[in-house]
């Protein structure tokens, strides 16, 4: 068999492993795991916000997006008060910090520490101190559920970012991760 071949053949087997792992972890529910992610480049998702520990500020923790100048979305269960949110940032650094005035948790919401159960209402918004200067995520425009359609068609191809886990390592990545599906 001719080398270039063999490699174009042993190249699709490793892509069609790669997408049949990718699908199994989508098929199995929800996975803390950025899944054959790679490093985002720096500033392209400016509205990413990372939640880092104050004992270990290196380290990110949680994600959230920026959805208004002054107002983040992530998951109910994030322990606020165990993050810092008081470094000031410097124009090398590439990011801005805030601090959070008010976190306004879904009503319905009841932590379940670690479990999937997706009917959990998990999400809050917390209000920032003073508006980000960053441009927030756009968002799809709000329709009433009797005019409600899918805003993005099936199999439409999405990119994913965020800090969960890489699938062969276990471990958090410390740099923001993105894959496309």
């Amino acid at each position: 068999m001719q080398p270039a071949l063999l490699l174009l053949l042993l190249a699709a087997a490793f892509s069609v492993a790669s997408a049949a792992l990718d699908r199994r972890l989508l098929d199995d529910g929800v996975q803390s795991a950025i899944s054959n992610g790679r490093n985002a480049p720096r500033n392209r998702y400016k509205y990413f916000a990372s939640m880092r520990e104050a004992a270990n500020p290196e380290d990110p923790s949680c994600g959230a997006s920026l959805i208004h100048e002054s107002v983040v979305l992530t998951a109910a269960h994030v322990r606020i008060g165990a993050y810092a949110f008081n470094a000031t940032a410097t124009p090398d650094t590439g990011y801005q910090e805030r601090r959070v005035a008010k976190i306004v948790r879904h009503p319905d919401y009841v932590f379940q520490r670690w479990t999937l159960n997706k009917k959990n209402n998990d999400v809050a918004l917390l209000y920032l101190s003073r508006p980000s200067t960053y441009p927030p995520i756009k968002l799809a425009p709000y329709k009433a559920k009797a005019e409600w359609s899918n805003p993005v068609p099936d199999w439409t191809p999405v990119t994913l970012i965020g800090l969960g886990y890489t699938v062969f390592e276990k471990k958090f990545p410390k740099v923001l991760q993105e894959v496309g599906y």
